[in-house]
């Protein structure tokens, strides 16, 4: 999702996070939001080989739209908790919490905008349409 990804958004807020939810936690969500990139970025390098076939779930599954067990399933809840613990912190800069907070949001909202376009291809029968459709989940992508 190009410049707005979710390496560049968990490093302004993980670093210093301690989150007190349980052993582990903090780790957990850097694990599984730096995952979540590596997802990403694997899928714009194999696009073309992800969507030849017009099947959109194969797309969706990867963006844990479809399925359980892709790193960005329930990332939203990764990002929230540890944008929530870092608020907390009396030391926190608003402008860096309210920067990341959109920017976490803007890659949330392109993970739907993909979803939706390849949730469509599977219920189109012509072939430009569906061609269509991908090109736009890939522009979704890059954006």
């Amino acid at each position: 999702l190009g410049s707005l990804t979710l390496a560049t958004v968990s490093a302004s807020i993980l670093p210093s996070a301690s989150l007190a939810v349980g052993a582990g936690t903090k780790e957990a969500y850097l694990a599984q939001i730096k995952a979540g990139y590596e997802t990403l970025k694997d899928l714009d390098a194999h696009w073309e080989e992800k969507t030849v076939n017009f099947d959109g779930d194969v797309v969706r599954r990867i963006l844990g739209t479809v399925g359980t067990t892709s790193p960005l399933f329930s990332v939203k809840k990764a990002f929230e908790a540890v944008w929530k613990n870092k608020a907390q912190d009396p030391e926190a800069d608003i402008d860096v919490l309210d920067e990341v907070s959109e920017k976490y949001n803007k890659i949330l909202d392109g993970i739907s905008a993909i979803d939706f376009q390849l949730y469509s291809v599977n219920f189109t029968e012509l072939t430009p349409t569906k061609q269509k459709l991908i090109k736009d989940g890939k522009q979704s992508l890059d954006k």
